[in-house]
Protein backbone atom coordinates (compact mmCIF):
# COMPACT_ATOMS: atom_id res chain seq x y z
CA UNK A 1 0.00 0.00 0.00
CA UNK A 2 1.33 3.18 -1.41
CA UNK A 3 2.24 5.71 1.90
CA UNK A 4 -0.51 8.79 2.87
CA UNK A 5 0.41 11.98 2.24
CA UNK A 6 -1.33 14.85 5.27
CA UNK A 7 -4.24 16.50 3.52
CA UNK A 8 -2.65 19.72 5.24
CA UNK A 9 -2.04 20.86 1.22
CA UNK A 10 1.24 22.82 3.28
CA UNK A 11 2.09 19.65 4.80
CA UNK A 12 5.05 17.06 3.48
CA UNK A 13 4.51 14.11 6.42
CA UNK A 14 3.72 10.67 5.14
CA UNK A 15 2.02 7.85 6.59
CA UNK A 16 2.66 4.07 6.55
CA UNK A 17 -1.60 3.33 6.16
CA UNK A 18 -0.54 -0.53 6.97
CA UNK A 19 0.05 0.10 9.98
CA UNK A 20 -3.48 2.20 10.72
CA UNK A 21 -6.47 -0.19 11.06
CA UNK A 22 -9.71 1.45 8.86
CA UNK A 23 -11.70 4.28 10.52
CA UNK A 24 -8.91 5.22 12.84
CA UNK A 25 -8.81 8.98 13.65
CA UNK A 26 -5.10 10.30 13.13
CA UNK A 27 -3.36 13.13 14.12
CA UNK A 28 -0.14 14.70 12.33
CA UNK A 29 2.45 14.52 13.82
CA UNK A 30 4.43 17.54 11.79
CA UNK A 31 1.24 20.37 11.81
CA UNK A 32 -1.62 18.93 13.91
CA UNK A 33 -4.03 18.08 11.54
CA UNK A 34 -6.77 14.95 12.28
CA UNK A 35 -8.33 13.02 10.03
CA UNK A 36 -9.88 10.02 9.50
CA UNK A 37 -8.43 7.00 7.84
CA UNK A 38 -10.93 5.24 5.27
CA UNK A 39 -11.22 3.68 1.86
CA UNK A 40 -11.82 7.05 0.49
CA UNK A 41 -8.59 8.44 -1.66
CA UNK A 42 -9.23 11.73 0.15
CA UNK A 43 -9.72 11.65 3.41
CA UNK A 44 -12.06 14.49 5.33
CA UNK A 45 -9.98 16.42 7.04
CA UNK A 46 -11.30 17.17 10.96
CA UNK A 47 -8.70 20.07 11.54
CA UNK A 48 -5.89 20.57 13.96
CA UNK A 49 -5.91 19.10 17.80
CA UNK A 50 -6.08 21.94 19.95
CA UNK A 51 -3.86 20.25 22.16
CA UNK A 52 -1.33 19.58 19.28
CA UNK A 53 1.74 21.66 19.20
CA UNK A 54 1.53 22.90 14.81
CA UNK A 55 5.03 22.80 13.14
CA UNK A 56 4.91 25.96 11.07
CA UNK A 57 4.47 25.65 7.50
CA UNK A 58 7.80 26.15 5.84
CA UNK A 59 7.88 29.24 2.80
CA UNK A 60 8.84 27.69 -0.28
CA UNK A 61 11.03 30.54 -1.69
CA UNK A 62 11.55 31.17 -5.33
CA UNK A 63 13.94 32.50 -7.86
CA UNK A 64 11.48 35.48 -7.67
CA UNK A 65 11.74 36.13 -3.95
CA UNK A 66 15.37 36.10 -4.24
CA UNK A 67 15.58 38.54 -7.12
CA UNK A 68 13.94 41.24 -5.72
CA UNK A 69 16.18 41.94 -3.13
CA UNK A 70 19.10 41.43 -5.08
CA UNK A 71 17.67 43.62 -7.89
CA UNK A 72 17.19 46.29 -5.40
CA UNK A 73 20.59 46.24 -4.27
CA UNK A 74 21.87 46.52 -7.83
CA UNK A 75 19.75 49.27 -8.37
CA UNK A 76 20.59 51.30 -5.77
CA UNK A 77 24.18 50.80 -6.19
CA UNK A 78 24.20 52.00 -9.63
CA UNK A 79 22.33 54.85 -8.67
CA UNK A 80 24.91 55.97 -6.79
CA UNK A 81 27.70 54.97 -9.50
CA UNK A 82 25.60 57.19 -12.10
CA UNK A 83 25.71 60.22 -9.56
CA UNK A 84 28.74 60.05 -8.90
CA UNK A 85 29.90 59.55 -12.76
CA UNK A 86 27.66 61.99 -13.90
CA UNK A 87 29.14 64.35 -10.88
CA UNK A 88 32.56 63.85 -11.98
CA UNK A 89 32.00 64.46 -15.42
CA UNK A 90 30.37 67.50 -14.83
CA UNK A 91 32.97 69.23 -12.99
CA UNK A 92 35.73 67.75 -15.26
CA UNK A 93 33.48 69.33 -18.26
CA UNK A 94 32.93 72.97 -16.13
CA UNK A 95 36.46 74.06 -14.40
CA UNK A 96 35.67 76.42 -11.72
CA UNK A 97 38.86 78.23 -12.51
CA UNK A 98 38.03 79.20 -16.57
CA UNK A 99 37.81 82.65 -17.45
CA UNK A 100 34.70 82.61 -19.04
CA UNK A 101 32.99 86.01 -20.97
CA UNK A 102 29.80 85.48 -22.95
CA UNK A 103 29.62 89.25 -23.67
CA UNK A 104 33.65 89.02 -25.21
CA UNK A 105 32.58 85.60 -26.80
CA UNK A 106 35.40 83.63 -25.38
CA UNK A 107 36.40 81.50 -22.69
CA UNK A 108 40.27 80.85 -21.26
CA UNK A 109 41.74 78.40 -19.18
CA UNK A 110 44.19 79.83 -16.69
CA UNK A 111 47.76 77.82 -16.80
CA UNK A 112 48.75 75.64 -14.11
CA UNK A 113 51.80 75.59 -11.34
CA UNK A 114 54.50 77.41 -11.78
CA UNK A 115 52.30 80.36 -13.07
CA UNK A 116 49.93 82.45 -10.87
CA UNK A 117 47.79 85.30 -11.13
CA UNK A 118 49.61 88.54 -10.43
CA UNK A 119 46.61 91.37 -9.84
CA UNK A 120 49.02 94.11 -9.55
CA UNK A 121 50.40 93.84 -12.57
CA UNK A 122 46.49 93.50 -14.33
CA UNK A 123 44.71 96.33 -12.67
CA UNK A 124 47.54 99.00 -11.67
CA UNK A 125 50.46 98.75 -14.09
CA UNK A 126 49.56 97.09 -17.41
CA UNK A 127 45.56 97.94 -17.05
CA UNK A 128 44.15 94.84 -19.05
CA UNK A 129 41.03 93.10 -18.39
CA UNK A 130 41.36 89.63 -18.58
CA UNK A 131 44.42 88.02 -16.51
CA UNK A 132 48.10 88.29 -16.17
CA UNK A 133 50.10 85.35 -14.98
CA UNK A 134 53.32 85.69 -13.40
CA UNK A 135 55.99 82.72 -13.20
CA UNK A 136 59.20 82.25 -10.88
CA UNK A 137 62.17 80.64 -11.55
CA UNK A 138 62.88 81.94 -14.34
CA UNK A 139 60.31 84.86 -14.04
CA UNK A 140 58.04 85.79 -16.85
CA UNK A 141 55.05 86.93 -17.95
CA UNK A 142 51.87 86.65 -19.98
CA UNK A 143 49.43 88.76 -20.43
CA UNK A 144 45.54 88.74 -22.26
CA UNK A 145 43.01 91.29 -23.19
CA UNK A 146 39.61 91.68 -24.99
CA UNK A 147 37.65 94.60 -26.58
CA UNK A 148 34.15 94.80 -28.07
CA UNK A 149 34.18 96.73 -31.36
CA UNK A 150 30.39 96.39 -31.43
CA UNK A 151 29.37 96.17 -35.45
CA UNK A 152 32.54 97.34 -36.72
CA UNK A 153 35.77 95.16 -37.11
CA UNK A 154 38.86 97.55 -35.78
CA UNK A 155 41.36 98.03 -37.97
CA UNK A 156 45.09 96.93 -38.01
CA UNK A 157 46.53 100.48 -36.88
CA UNK A 158 43.62 100.10 -33.98
CA UNK A 159 45.22 96.62 -32.72
CA UNK A 160 48.76 97.90 -32.96
CA UNK A 161 48.04 100.95 -31.30
CA UNK A 162 46.70 99.17 -27.90
CA UNK A 163 49.40 96.77 -28.01
CA UNK A 164 51.71 99.67 -27.93
CA UNK A 165 49.90 101.52 -25.25
CA UNK A 166 49.89 98.61 -23.20
CA UNK A 167 53.43 97.88 -23.76
CA UNK A 168 54.06 101.28 -22.92
CA UNK A 169 53.10 101.84 -19.60
CA UNK A 170 55.15 98.63 -17.89
CA UNK A 171 58.71 99.64 -20.11
CA UNK A 172 60.79 102.07 -21.60
CA UNK A 173 63.04 102.28 -24.73
CA UNK A 174 60.66 99.79 -26.82
CA UNK A 175 61.04 98.89 -30.00
CA UNK A 176 58.61 96.45 -31.25
CA UNK A 177 58.64 95.00 -35.06
CA UNK A 178 55.65 93.35 -36.75
CA UNK A 179 56.26 89.74 -37.94
CA UNK A 180 54.24 88.04 -40.98
CA UNK A 181 52.05 84.81 -41.03
CA UNK A 182 51.01 84.23 -38.32
CA UNK A 183 47.60 82.15 -36.44
CA UNK A 184 46.03 82.32 -33.12
CA UNK A 185 43.18 79.78 -32.22
CA UNK A 186 43.50 78.45 -36.09
CA UNK A 187 42.82 82.46 -37.64
CA UNK A 188 44.93 84.62 -38.85
CA UNK A 189 46.68 86.93 -36.39
CA UNK A 190 48.85 89.83 -36.29
CA UNK A 191 52.32 89.12 -34.39
CA UNK A 192 54.83 91.35 -32.67
CA UNK A 193 58.36 90.82 -31.25
CA UNK A 194 59.43 93.45 -28.87
CA UNK A 195 63.00 94.42 -26.75
CA UNK A 196 62.40 96.88 -23.97
CA UNK A 197 63.73 97.78 -20.30
CA UNK A 198 61.52 97.24 -17.37
CA UNK A 199 60.47 100.95 -15.78
CA UNK A 200 62.31 101.75 -13.35
CA UNK A 201 65.78 99.40 -13.84
CA UNK A 202 68.06 98.21 -16.32
CA UNK A 203 66.65 94.99 -16.46
CA UNK A 204 65.87 93.89 -20.64
CA UNK A 205 62.78 92.48 -21.66
CA UNK A 206 62.17 90.58 -25.10
CA UNK A 207 58.57 89.25 -25.91
CA UNK A 208 55.73 88.76 -28.08
CA UNK A 209 52.49 90.48 -29.07
CA UNK A 210 49.41 88.26 -31.00
CA UNK A 211 46.47 90.36 -31.59
CA UNK A 212 43.15 89.04 -33.41
CA UNK A 213 39.54 89.66 -34.27
CA UNK A 214 36.43 87.94 -34.48
CA UNK A 215 32.56 88.83 -35.26
CA UNK A 216 33.64 92.28 -34.08
CA UNK A 217 35.90 91.65 -30.68
CA UNK A 218 39.60 92.03 -30.71
CA UNK A 219 42.18 89.82 -28.50
CA UNK A 220 45.31 90.63 -27.65
CA UNK A 221 48.21 88.39 -25.60
CA UNK A 222 51.03 89.18 -24.44
CA UNK A 223 54.13 87.50 -23.03
CA UNK A 224 57.53 88.38 -22.00
CA UNK A 225 60.94 87.26 -19.91
CA UNK A 226 64.13 88.74 -19.40
CA UNK A 227 66.98 88.63 -22.55
CA UNK A 228 68.88 86.12 -20.00
CA UNK A 229 65.79 83.59 -19.44
CA UNK A 230 63.89 84.14 -22.80
CA UNK A 231 65.30 81.37 -24.34
CA UNK A 232 64.63 78.47 -21.73
CA UNK A 233 60.64 80.23 -21.16
CA UNK A 234 59.93 80.96 -24.59
CA UNK A 235 58.38 77.80 -25.60
CA UNK A 236 56.04 77.91 -22.57
CA UNK A 237 53.96 80.71 -24.28
CA UNK A 238 52.30 78.64 -27.28
CA UNK A 239 50.60 76.37 -25.36
CA UNK A 240 49.14 78.96 -22.84
CA UNK A 241 48.26 81.22 -25.70
CA UNK A 242 46.34 78.35 -27.64
CA UNK A 243 44.06 77.96 -24.07
CA UNK A 244 41.84 80.92 -25.47
CA UNK A 245 38.74 79.42 -27.07
CA UNK A 246 36.62 81.24 -29.39
CA UNK A 247 32.99 80.75 -28.50
CA UNK A 248 30.31 80.08 -31.31
CA UNK A 249 28.26 82.88 -29.88
CA UNK A 250 27.17 86.42 -32.06
CA UNK A 251 25.85 84.27 -34.64
CA UNK A 252 23.89 87.30 -36.24
CA UNK A 253 26.75 89.35 -36.37
CA UNK A 254 26.90 91.31 -39.69
CA UNK A 255 29.51 94.21 -40.42
CA UNK A 256 28.08 97.72 -40.47
CA UNK A 257 28.40 99.22 -43.70
CA UNK A 258 29.94 102.92 -43.78
CA UNK A 259 27.46 105.81 -44.38
CA UNK A 260 28.68 107.33 -47.50
CA UNK A 261 28.84 111.10 -47.57
CA UNK A 262 29.28 113.80 -50.39
CA UNK A 263 30.39 117.07 -49.73
CA UNK A 264 29.56 119.46 -52.04
CA UNK A 265 30.64 123.24 -53.08
CA UNK A 266 29.95 125.98 -55.08
CA UNK A 267 29.53 125.31 -58.90
CA UNK A 268 28.51 121.59 -58.35
CA UNK A 269 32.40 120.11 -57.34
CA UNK A 270 31.83 116.48 -55.14
CA UNK A 271 34.36 114.64 -52.79
CA UNK A 272 33.05 111.26 -51.65
CA UNK A 273 33.73 110.82 -48.09
CA UNK A 274 33.07 106.67 -47.97
CA UNK A 275 33.83 106.47 -43.80
CA UNK A 276 31.33 108.87 -43.21
CA UNK A 277 33.73 111.10 -41.45
CA UNK A 278 34.05 114.57 -42.45
CA UNK A 279 32.38 117.35 -41.14
CA UNK A 280 32.06 120.84 -41.61
CA UNK A 281 33.19 122.33 -38.54
CA UNK A 282 31.03 124.27 -35.48
CA UNK A 283 31.60 128.71 -35.85
CA UNK A 284 34.07 128.37 -38.40
CA UNK A 285 33.10 129.31 -42.44
CA UNK A 286 35.35 128.92 -45.38
CA UNK A 287 37.00 132.64 -45.90
CA UNK A 288 37.73 132.02 -42.14
CA UNK A 289 40.65 129.75 -43.52
CA UNK A 290 41.18 131.47 -46.23
CA UNK A 291 39.83 134.48 -48.86
CA UNK A 292 39.59 132.30 -51.73
CA UNK A 293 38.46 129.23 -50.07
CA UNK A 294 35.23 127.66 -50.88
CA UNK A 295 34.53 124.70 -48.67
CA UNK A 296 36.04 123.59 -44.97
CA UNK A 297 35.56 120.20 -43.62
CA UNK A 298 37.77 118.33 -40.59
CA UNK A 299 37.64 114.54 -39.47
CA UNK A 300 38.09 113.04 -36.33
CA UNK A 301 39.17 109.41 -36.35
CA UNK A 302 37.35 107.48 -33.64
CA UNK A 303 40.32 105.55 -32.87
CA UNK A 304 43.12 107.10 -30.32
CA UNK A 305 46.23 108.27 -31.82
CA UNK A 306 49.65 106.71 -30.58
CA UNK A 307 51.25 109.91 -28.96
CA UNK A 308 48.15 111.39 -27.30
CA UNK A 309 44.89 110.77 -25.40
CA UNK A 310 43.50 112.84 -28.08
CA UNK A 311 41.58 112.32 -31.38
CA UNK A 312 43.29 112.25 -34.23
CA UNK A 313 41.96 114.95 -36.70
CA UNK A 314 42.55 116.17 -40.64
CA UNK A 315 41.13 118.89 -42.25
CA UNK A 316 39.87 119.86 -45.55
CA UNK A 317 40.06 123.10 -47.25
CA UNK A 318 38.60 123.43 -51.04
CA UNK A 319 39.50 126.59 -52.87
CA UNK A 320 38.28 128.74 -56.39
CA UNK A 321 41.16 129.81 -58.57
CA UNK A 322 41.89 131.35 -61.55
CA UNK A 323 42.99 128.64 -64.13
CA UNK A 324 46.83 130.10 -65.40
CA UNK A 325 48.37 126.50 -65.93
CA UNK A 326 47.08 123.22 -65.45
CA UNK A 327 45.11 122.17 -62.21
CA UNK A 328 47.01 120.12 -60.56
CA UNK A 329 49.88 122.13 -60.98
CA UNK A 330 47.53 125.63 -60.40
CA UNK A 331 46.70 123.99 -56.49
CA UNK A 332 50.00 123.37 -56.11
CA UNK A 333 51.26 126.78 -56.20
CA UNK A 334 48.71 128.08 -54.08
CA UNK A 335 49.02 125.50 -51.29
CA UNK A 336 52.80 126.58 -51.35
CA UNK A 337 52.27 129.99 -51.52
CA UNK A 338 50.01 130.38 -48.55
CA UNK A 339 51.89 128.44 -46.16
CA UNK A 340 54.77 130.55 -47.31
CA UNK A 341 53.13 133.63 -46.04
CA UNK A 342 54.83 136.19 -42.89
CA UNK A 343 57.99 134.20 -42.73
CA UNK A 344 58.71 136.97 -40.03
CA UNK A 345 56.29 135.63 -38.06
CA UNK A 346 55.94 132.07 -38.42
CA UNK A 347 59.61 131.16 -39.79
CA UNK A 348 61.12 129.39 -42.95
CA UNK A 349 59.20 126.64 -44.12
CA UNK A 350 60.33 124.16 -46.06
CA UNK A 351 57.99 121.57 -48.22
CA UNK A 352 59.10 119.03 -50.64
CA UNK A 353 57.37 116.48 -52.75
CA UNK A 354 56.98 112.76 -51.04
CA UNK A 355 57.33 110.06 -53.51
CA UNK A 356 57.89 107.06 -51.29
CA UNK A 357 54.76 104.36 -50.78
CA UNK A 358 51.45 105.80 -49.01
CA UNK A 359 51.24 104.27 -45.44
CA UNK A 360 48.53 103.39 -43.39
CA UNK A 361 45.31 102.02 -44.46
CA UNK A 362 42.67 103.11 -47.19
CA UNK A 363 39.42 103.49 -45.90
CA UNK A 364 37.00 100.39 -46.73
CA UNK A 365 34.04 100.43 -49.22
CA UNK A 366 34.85 101.10 -53.35
CA UNK A 367 37.10 103.76 -54.86
CA UNK A 368 35.69 106.68 -56.03
CA UNK A 369 37.33 108.73 -58.74
CA UNK A 370 40.71 108.68 -60.46
CA UNK A 371 41.89 112.29 -59.43
CA UNK A 372 45.41 112.59 -59.49
CA UNK A 373 47.06 114.23 -56.26
CA UNK A 374 50.85 114.82 -55.29
CA UNK A 375 52.11 114.36 -51.57
CA UNK A 376 53.94 117.24 -49.82
CA UNK A 377 55.84 117.39 -46.82
CA UNK A 378 56.28 120.72 -44.71
CA UNK A 379 58.46 121.61 -41.87
CA UNK A 380 58.84 124.50 -39.69
CA UNK A 381 62.78 124.54 -38.20
CA UNK A 382 61.38 126.58 -35.67
CA UNK A 383 58.92 124.53 -34.88
CA UNK A 384 59.44 120.63 -35.27
CA UNK A 385 56.31 119.91 -33.96
CA UNK A 386 53.86 121.69 -36.32
CA UNK A 387 55.21 119.13 -39.29
CA UNK A 388 52.42 118.42 -41.88
CA UNK A 389 51.48 115.99 -44.45
CA UNK A 390 49.20 117.46 -47.45
CA UNK A 391 47.57 116.36 -50.32
CA UNK A 392 47.06 118.14 -52.62
CA UNK A 393 44.39 118.33 -55.74
CA UNK A 394 42.55 119.83 -58.53
CA UNK A 395 40.17 119.78 -61.24
CA UNK A 396 38.77 122.09 -64.01
CA UNK A 397 35.34 123.78 -63.22
CA UNK A 398 34.23 126.14 -66.32
CA UNK A 399 37.12 128.96 -65.86
CA UNK A 400 38.04 128.11 -62.16
CA UNK A 401 40.25 125.43 -60.95
CA UNK A 402 38.76 123.50 -57.66
CA UNK A 403 41.89 123.14 -55.84
CA UNK A 404 41.51 120.43 -52.68
CA UNK A 405 44.18 120.91 -49.65
CA UNK A 406 44.07 117.90 -47.17
CA UNK A 407 46.65 117.81 -44.11
CA UNK A 408 47.22 116.38 -41.13
CA UNK A 409 49.85 116.17 -38.20
CA UNK A 410 52.79 114.41 -40.06
CA UNK A 411 53.47 111.81 -37.02
CA UNK A 412 49.79 110.97 -37.90
CA UNK A 413 50.84 110.45 -41.57
CA UNK A 414 50.05 105.91 -40.93
CA UNK A 415 47.08 106.71 -39.38
CA UNK A 416 45.50 109.48 -42.39
CA UNK A 417 47.47 109.43 -45.22
CA UNK A 418 46.01 106.44 -48.01
CA UNK A 419 42.39 108.10 -46.02
CA UNK A 420 43.36 111.38 -47.63
CA UNK A 421 44.18 110.18 -50.95
CA UNK A 422 41.04 108.33 -51.44
CA UNK A 423 39.27 111.40 -50.99
CA UNK A 424 41.09 113.79 -53.43
CA UNK A 425 40.83 110.93 -55.83
CA UNK A 426 36.85 111.57 -55.42
CA UNK A 427 37.44 115.09 -56.42
CA UNK A 428 35.17 115.46 -59.18
CA UNK A 429 32.68 117.56 -61.37
CA UNK A 430 28.84 116.65 -60.44
CA UNK A 431 27.79 113.09 -59.20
Amino acid sequence: MPPLKCPNASCTFLFDPSKVPVGAVLACPRCGTRFALGDSAAPPVLGPDPGAVQEKPRKVRGIISYAIPTLGAMFVVGGILFAVIWMGGKKSSARTNDIHSEALNFSFTPPGEPWKTDEEMKSNRMGVNVAVYERSGPAAWVALAAKDFGSRTPVHRELENYLESRLRRIFDNLNMEEKQEATWTGRPALRYEFRATAKGTDAVMIGECYALTCKGIAYWFFAWASQHDISSIHEEFEPIRERLTILPGRENWKEATPTKTVLTGIGGYTLTDREGIWTKPPLEEPKDEDPKADLLAQAVDPAKGPRSDSHPTARLVVFLLDANSDPLTTARKYVVARYNRNPETFGPTTIEELTDAPQGESPPGEQFGETKSIRLKLTRPNSPSSAKLLVVAGIKLGEKVVAVELSCPLFQRSIWEKRLLALAASLSVGQ
